[in-house]
């Protein structure tokens, strides 16, 4: 691949998120839904989290009639959605979900790193283990999900997926705890893709925040995976770790907007 086309660099994250939520069908609550037109992922828990949109390749009528579809088996299923778009699709645009009453609830970076990463100023050692028994999974699943506000049953489920998919080192995801006087105070993911890894899940509980926890372990597993794989990474920040990713090195390729469909609107 040309890692000097901005195009090749945005469609490879694009490409590395969805590679990584097709590996969510090993749970057998998971539904992938992988045709031309279409990928997303269809769950019996009825959290948006598990019930995603990830890309539409249609002209613009089949676009709308797909939109009114998933609108229909999400409500026959009791379930909200989540559906993602990205500026490299002009046909996933959200002036066309918003008539369609989904409606905003985000958006997110898409970003790349080609090389080593550089020191964020923030930056200061801390112990880094890999999530390896069910006992560190259940550290993990409680940081990540407080960061991504999931409710106790959603929680449970979050946790049997990740169950589902693996723990020992050959999977491609590989889940990890920062530690600080042996408390685990941060977690993060990596996803090993066919064509590069992403930097997912990074998390600090609110009352540790601000410490650069985080920014730390991102850096940490930065430098392990850079340091035996040639690989690009790839991630999805939001605007508050922006300006630290931008530190480390990453360059922004593309714009991930986020639409959602029977959530209550606050």
């Amino acid at each position: 691949m040309n890692l000097s086309s901005p195009q090749n660099l945005a469609e490879l994250i694009e490409f590395t998120a969805i590679e990584s939520h097709l590996h969510w069908e090993r749970w057998s609550e998971i539904q992938v839904i992988n045709t031309a037109e279409l990928i997303g992922t269809l769950c019996t828990d009825p959290n948006p989290l598990f019930n995603q949109i990830l890309r539409v390749q249609a002209s613009h009528e089949r676009f709308r009639e797909i939109i009114e579809e998933r609108k229909t088996e999400a409500n026959l299923r009791q379930s909200s959605l989540m559906w993602l778009t990205h500026s490299l699709n002009d046909t996933d645009n959200g002036a066309v979900l918003e008539e369609h009453a989904l409606f905003w609830v985000g958006e997110a970076s898409g970003l790349v790193l080609t090389h080593r990463p550089s020191t964020p100023d923030c930056y200061h050692p801390i112990e880094v283990k890999r999530v390896s028994s069910a006992t560190d999974l259940g550290d993990w699943v409680k940081i990540v999900g407080a960061a991504y506000g999931l409710n106790k049953h959603a929680l449970a489920n979050w946790e049997k997926l990740h169950w589902a998919m693996g723990l020992d080192t050959t999977s491609p995801w590989q889940h990890y705890l920062g530690y600080r006087e042996d408390i685990p105070l941060c977690a993060g993911s990596v996803f090993r893709g066919e064509n590069s890894t992403a930097l997912s899940y990074l998390a600090t509980p609110s009352a540790h925040r601000k410490q650069g926890l985080a920014s730390s372990l991102a850096y940490q597993l930065l430098e392990r995976e850079t340091s035996h794989s040639s690989l690009p990474i790839t991630l999805f920040s939001s605007n508050e770790a922006y300006n630290l990713l931008r530190q480390m090195g990453f360059d922004e390729k593309l714009t991930q907007q986020a639409y959602a469909w029977g959530l209550a609107q606050d």
